[in-house]
């Protein structure tokens, strides 16, 4: 009989042990739209100076959920180059602000196709991510480090 406890005792041992070293899956981490944004600004290569438009955001992307912060920076003249954030404050208003995006970056395609169709291009391949509550679009030739930094 006790032989039997000990050997009950000893397999429930090993098995708690090996419970605890056992590897627990990972959760993935929060996305910090913020961080990634202020990196697009910063190790992103744009074909011009980007300057902060945010105080124009409203005026360009019409009917956004309520709450939205929106960060806008753009190059100046020809130039589509552009990082665009949106930080809602309800994230289920996703698909509202996606529309709103669209629309934007649809309207400056357009605009850009009449004048310098080497802009459309770069429209037509924007970066867009959308994370929890942040819907963020990055316009430039160096997709490749924006589409890094986003990832």
């Amino acid at each position: 009989m006790f032989k039997k406890i000990l050997c009950i005792v000893m397999i429930l041992a090993f098995a708690a042990v090996f419970a605890a070293c056992s590897k627990k899956p990972e959760t993935p981490a929060e996305f910090d739209g913020a961080a990634a944004f202020e990196k697009l600004l910063a190790e992103v290569k744009y074909a011009g100076e980007l300057e902060d438009a945010s105080e124009y955001a409203e005026y360009m992307f019409g009917e956004l959920p309520e709450g939205t912060e929106v960060k806008l920076f753009t190059a100046s003249g020809k130039l589509a180059d552009c990082a665009i954030m949106f930080k809602l404050a309800d994230e289920t208003k996703m698909a509202e602000a996606r529309a709103a995006l669209d629309e934007y970056l649809s309207s400056r395609t357009r605009e850009a196709e009449l004048y310098s169709p080497e802009e459309a291009a770069k429209l037509n391949n924007a970066i867009i991510i959308e994370r929890g509550q942040y819907l963020i679009a990055c316009v430039t030739d160096d997709t490749a480090a924006a589409s890094a930094i986003l990832k």
